[in-house]
């Protein structure tokens, strides 16, 4: 007798069964203003902040933590 187990919803019982192109829901909105010209951008993860930027991720998330500015113009918070 074979027992295969699954582990939560899979299939068409997925909530994000079928879409293409859906970022992780592990990935945090990372927002990035720009003090010069005080541009506000928002991106879904923090890995798509930090090629906006030219940097790694673990740029990204230093500077989250430390509230340091990026290339002496970016400010990259998780926040509003």
């Amino acid at each position: 007798m074979l027992i295969i187990l699954f582990f939560g919803k899979t299939g068409v019982n997925h909530p994000k069964h079928g879409q293409k192109g859906v970022k992780p829901s592990h990935s945090l909105r990372t927002y990035v203003l720009n003090i010069k010209t005080l541009e506000n951008r928002s991106f879904d993860s923090q890995r798509d902040a930090a090629l906006f930027i030219g940097v790694s991720h673990n740029t990204i998330q230093r500077a989250m933590k430390s509230g340091k500015i990026l290339k002496g113009l970016y400010v990259v918070r998780n926040d509003i």
